[in-house]
């Protein structure tokens, strides 16, 4: 019995060596594993690291390229405002001259664009009346006539004639200027 028991405990002794280096080969292999793992982890967080910075660079950038283009947009339309105010302020004065300076004013613009049995259509602010033409020498001259019922405007008056009709309400007038002056206006406000 002897002999098995040696045998026995070879084989035990084989086992114990052989499972002990299987762990320790286990243990190896884990750890090498393991060592793997957390370098491709590190590389891994490395690169996600540049691309989150690079990411993060261009979104600001971009955010940046967008509030510059918002703050444009911005005073763009504060300089627009400005100019608009500049020209309701001319529509203003000009409605706000004194009686004489406002015929003066309309008679010139009448006498260079009347026509033939035009008929005067006069502004609600009732600052000029049908007595003020009849002086006019091209009144009389072209056979023109005033309307009863006053204009839906405030400033100037309008021309209703046979063929067109023009608009020399002062509104009218700013408008018509507002584009071919508008460039000079904001270089004086702006340089």
């Amino acid at each position: 019995m002897e002999g098995k028991q040696s045998i026995i405990d070879k084989i035990i002794k084989d086992a114990e060596k052989k499972a002990e280096n299987n762990v320790l080969g286990a243990d190896t292999y884990a750890l090498n594993l393991k060592e793997e793992a957390e370098e491709w982890a590190k590389r891994y967080s490395e690169e996600q690291e540049k691309t989150i910075a690079k990411a993060k660079a261009e979104i600001v950038e971009r955010r940046k390229i967008v509030a510059n283009m918002e703050v444009k947009k911005i005073v763009l339309q504060a300089k627009q405002r400005a100019i608009d105010e500049v020209f309701a302020l001319v529509y203003k004065k000009l409605c706000d001259l004194k009686k004489p300076d406002y015929l003066k004013f309309v008679l010139k613009l009448a006498e260079g664009c009347c026509e033939a049995g035009d008929v005067i259509v006069l502004s609600s602010d009732g600052v000029l009346s049908e007595k003020d033409f009849e002086n006019a020498a091209f009144y009389k001259a072209k056979g023109m006539s005033v309307q009863k019922q006053r204009g839906d405007f405030i400033g100037g008056i309008k021309l209703i004639g046979k063929f067109c009709d023009k608009d020399l309400t002062f509104k009218g007038i700013v408008e018509s200027k507002k584009e071919e002056y508008t460039f000079e206006v904001a270089q004086k406000l702006f340089g």
